[in-house]
Order: structure tokens, then C-alpha cells, then sequence
């Protein structure tokens, strides 16, 4: 294993981990849509907005959905 993704189900947000050598990890944090991440091993490059492209996101505390 050489990237590791966490993505967020409640918010545009992904923890990306990628495997510096056998004990260490390199942590970032991607959180706007507009954002790319890329997975090397893959050789993919991919922004939040294409992970997130079918993704019904809550709505933020105290929006109401007419006023969207």
C-alpha cells in the first residue's frame, strides 16, 4: 500500500496518507471541491469535485433546503 485515502461522507473533505518508506506516512488534508489530489501508484490525478461528483452532501446546520 502506498496511498491511503479517508473521504469524508458528511463534507467535501479527504485525508490522503502517502508511504514515505516502511515506518512513515505523509498526511494532507484536501478540502475544497476545486482541489487535486493524485494517487502515483495509479498515476491518476483526480479533483474532490470528480470524487464527490454523485455524492449527496448533508446540508449545513441551520440551511433550510428551500433556501437553496
Amino acid at each position: 500500500v502506498t496511498d491511503y485515502l479517508i473521504v469524508a461522507t458528511d463534507r467535501v473533505r479527504v485525508t490522503h496518507y502517502v508511504r514515505k518508506d516502511a515506518r512513515s506516512w505523509t498526511l494532507t488534508d484536501y478540502l475544497g471541491e476545486d482541489e487535486t489530489l493524485t494517487l502515483s501508484a495509479l498515476d491518476i490525478t483526480l479533483t474532490l469535485d470528480d470524487l464527490y461528483r454523485k455524492v449527496v452532501l448533508p446540508l449545513p446546520s441551520g440551511v433550510l433546503a428551500s433556501t437553496i
